[in-house]
């Protein structure tokens, strides 16, 4: 459906969600309209990825094409870890 991730899938519901998608040796990844203030509130869950599409194209929508400025500014708020692909190491719960 359409819509914001936290508007269909309640915070609190979020651990469980992720918790049992890795339980089964899947990756888990939060998307749906995700936003800048969604990353703080969406870390702790240690998702292996999250995905953005209208928060990258800066003011003009989702339409129009990415942000470079829109870009950097949505991965300041993400910390950098090393190394490359696999299961985090960072636990931000």
């Amino acid at each position: 459906g359409k819509g914001r991730l936290l508007d269909h899938l309640p915070p609190e519901r979020i651990p469980g969600f992720v918790d049992r998608t890795k339980s089964l040796g899947l990756m888990v990844g939060l998307s749906g309209s995700l936003e800048a203030p969604d990353i703080p509130r969406l870390l702790p869950f240690a998702p292996d990825f999250l995905g953005f599409r209208g928060a990258l194209c800066g003011h003009s929508g989702r339409t129009s094409s990415i942000s470079a400025e829109a870009v950097s500014q949505i991965r300041e708020l993400i910390p950098a870890e090393s190394g490359t692909g696999g299961q985090s190491s960072i636990d931000y719960r």
